[in-house]
């Protein structure tokens, strides 16, 4: 009887050690999956800084803090700033059919895959697309539907620009 009752406490330890492990790995996949799923991000200029989850005062702020993937909704109005853009994302007006102005180069760095959407946007100043990772053989794409931008200068071994519906 003595051996049997030691070779069930050395067998625990083992078990304990393969359950951490398991543990250990499925909190690794959940952070992992919780973090690449996309975000709707939400500019309003009325909002105070920090007021509210996921919502910005300026389109640079939302910028920052977005992930691939992620939407960032603007409300309509005039911002300010200029916009560098090193992430695949969108940025689209909060209410179908109205236009947000920006006062500022939007600057786009983009890479492999890379998948950015402007929509509704009037930029009184220029686009540039810019050589970011060499893409020629999976180039990034650009879209810009109901859009008026004032230039727009494209690195077109790098970049597919598509415009819908765009001056």
């Amino acid at each position: 009887m003595t051996i049997l009752k030691l070779q069930i406490v050395l067998a625990l330890p083992h078990k304990l050690n393969l359950m951490k492990k398991y543990f250990t790995l499925l909190a690794l996949c959940i952070c992992v999956f919780a973090k690449t799923q996309a975000t709707d991000l939400f500019v309003d200029q009325s909002i105070a800084p920090g007021s509210l989850p996921n919502y910005y005062n300026t389109i640079i702020a939302a910028i920052v803090d977005s992930n691939n993937g992620d939407k960032i909704f603007v409300k309509e109005g005039v911002y300010t700033g200029n916009l560098n853009i090193d992430k695949s994302l969108s940025i689209i007006p909060l209410v179908e059919g109205t236009k947000i102005t920006i006062f500022g180069t939007i600057s786009i760095l983009g890479f492999p895959s890379f998948k950015t959407t402007l929509i509704g946007v009037n930029s009184v100043s220029n686009l540039y697309c810019l050589i970011g990772t060499q893409t020629s053989t999976n180039k990034a794409t650009v879209s810009i539907i109901d859009s008026k931008i004032d230039g727009i200068y494209v690195d077109a071994d790098n970049y597919d620009l598509k415009c819908i519906n765009a001056k």
